[in-house]
């Protein structure tokens, strides 16, 4: 973006520094509002991450799904979230 002049290296700069990675799902999960979860379309592998972000997250939080072929109400069900 900045080679095309999209934007500023000032701006990059901004935008890289909130970009955090992690190993530990709980970790990531402090302090979170919204959660997009983008594992392969693996059923086991997205309930077990939804079972622990919904433990780990804040009450607050979004968990969201990037799936495009698997059921979102059973990923959803994973979670006693409303």
């Amino acid at each position: 973006m900045v080679s095309k002049s999209k934007m500023t290296n000032e701006e990059m700069s901004r935008a890289m520094s909130a970009i955090h990675s992690f190993t530990v799902l709980s970790e990531a999960l402090k302090g979170v509002d919204y959660m997009i979860e983008a594992a392969p379309e693996i059923m086991d592998l997205k309930l077990k991450i939804f079972k622990e972000a919904d433990i780990h997250a804040p009450a607050h939080a979004i968990l969201a799904s990037n799936t495009s072929n698997m059921s979102i109400t059973r990923i959803g069900a994973a979670t006693i979230r409303v």
